[in-house]
């Protein structure tokens, strides 16, 4: 039983409550009983669901659903040695009951007893077929909450099997085939789905999205406009917002522009507003782009993609200002893994934002433990453009300490050292450079420190002591 099918749950959890605290007793009949415990196990209030169960079968001793209700409870509880011995005791007591069985399963999928698990599962889907699509969604989170996908796919097929329009099922399948890089797998099973069911728009709609996924556009597209054809009404706006985005990977913007105007006729959301937004970009609107923006924007304005969608428009027209703002934003919100870190530290450096973009940048980088070598690379050139030379001196110095002084490292070292005034070390550097070398670290310099304005005095510098350049 629902707790929230059964009327009055509320009033009875507050009675049960009141009475515990009171440390009072009071009859409750077995069906608010079963409500209540189930009230408290959907809660995850498993301690309440365990006292509630026990007290339930003070008053009624020979339900067994008070009994198995116990086990759930003690298993979720972690509290598997007793869990074990109330349930097997009931399976004694009521061995055609499927719901023990289920009870066992999860009991021993807990002890790491899989195989039992699963014996378990097999029995109470062969006392009742009914429980097959409980049994192997069960399966299918434990699997995934183990990070077994590949475990978890037969369940997942057989969910798809027992409903070719489970959206969810299909989306997991879906995104773990494209994990997995098992894309050709993935379109074969759709395949041979949809042979039984070819005018499913369910089916054809995540098949695309599962060969979209891997750039397989113009197949993707194919299936779409097939299934866009079906009417089905649940999928419409996604097939249309799909469609537009293969058409937009494709470059057909106009037949882009149409399927993704189609959805947001249908449905005026922030995906289908920020579509559009991107498409006018790329078509040259930029002020229609900057009103679908704005629009996108409203909807959820602590989106990292409408935030950037809108920053760029505002770039577009030249509102600087505005889409320094919006970067900033990003950058602060942003996870230090988020692959446009780096892009919006470059957007910021060039709207005249040096000391934020320097702090997106390093954000991006410096979660790593240890940072990679390259990724140091990275952030001494970002540094060294942003003219922060204190900084490149401080990552050169622990890239060193990481790795080793590279050539690299100490051409960078060098150009830090001289700028910020610290003859002393950049001479005995120099000393200390193989001849050989002044070649690859005066391409450094002409990379990285030509545009500033003690250039000239540089250069000085260089030829004198290493005699190059002259």
């Amino acid at each position: 039983m629902n707790f929230e099918d059964f009327e009055g749950t509320s009033s009875i959890v507050d009675r049960f409550e009141r009475m515990i605290n009171e440390k009072r007793s009071e009859f409750f009949d077995i069906h608010e009983l079963e409500a209540m415990v189930e009230y408290y196990m959907v809660s995850t209030n498993w301690k309440r669901a365990l006292l509630c169960a026990e007290y339930g079968l003070k008053l009624h001793p020979e339900s067994t659903e008070l009994l198995n209700i116990k086990g759930q409870a003690l298993t979720v509880g972690n509290r598997l040695k007793e869990a074990k011995q109330v349930l097997e005791r009931l399976r004694e007591l009521d061995p055609n009951n499927p719901e023990i069985y289920m009870s066992l399963g999860s009991l021993y999928w807990k002890m790491e007893r899989k195989t039992l698990s699963q014996n378990m599962y097999k029995r109470a889907m062969a006392l009742d077929d009914n429980l097959t699509f409980d049994v192997c969604s069960v399966l299918v989170q434990q699997y995934l909450t183990e990070n077994q996908p590949l475990d978890a796919l037969p369940y997942l097929v057989e969910l798809i099997e027992w409903d070719t329009h489970d959206d969810y099922a299909l989306e997991l399948i879906v995104d773990i085939f494209v994990d997995l890089d098992l894309v050709d797998q993935g379109d074969d099973l759709f395949e041979m789905l949809s042979k039984k069911e070819p005018d499913n728009a369910f089916l054809l709609y995540y098949r695309a999205l599962l060969l979209g996924n891997t750039k397989q556009y113009n197949k993707a597209a194919f299936l779409l406009e097939k299934a866009r054809k079906i009417k089905d009404s649940d999928l419409e706006y996604d097939i249309f917002l799909l469609l537009g985005k293969l058409y937009y990977d494709l470059e057909e913007y106009h037949k882009a522009q149409k399927m993704t105007r189609k959805a947001y006729e249908l449905e005026i959301a922030d995906e289908s507003s920020r579509q559009m937004a991107e498409i006018e970009m790329k078509m040259e609107n930029f002020h229609s782009a900057l009103d679908y923006a704005e629009k996108a924007y409203f909807f959820d304005k602590e989106d990292l993609n409408n935030i950037f969608t809108l920053a760029s428009a505002h770039v577009y027209l030249n509102n600087m200002d505005k889409a320094a703002k919006l970067f900033r934003k990003y950058g602060k919100l942003a996870s230090p893994e988020d692959y446009r870190l780096k892009a919006v530290a470059s957007a910021l450096f060039e709207l005249g934002q040096s000391a934020e973009s320097l702090r997106v940048f390093e954000k991006s980088i410096l979660y790593l433990t240890p940072v990679p070598e390259q990724q140091y690379h990275d952030l001494i050139e970002f540094c060294a453009i942003s003219e922060d030379y204190d900084r490149v001196v401080k990552y050169a110095r622990n890239a060193i300490s990481e790795y080793e002084p590279t050539t690299y490292l100490m051409a960078h070292l060098l150009g830090a050292y001289i700028l910020g005034d610290q003859l002393e070390p950049a001479i005995t550097i120099i000393e200390h450079l193989p001849v050989e070398d002044y070649r690859f670290v005066f391409d450094i310099f002409e990379r990285f420190y030509t545009e500033i304005t003690e250039f000239d005095r540089y250069v000085g510098f260089i030829q004198k002591h290493m005699g190059y350049g002259q």
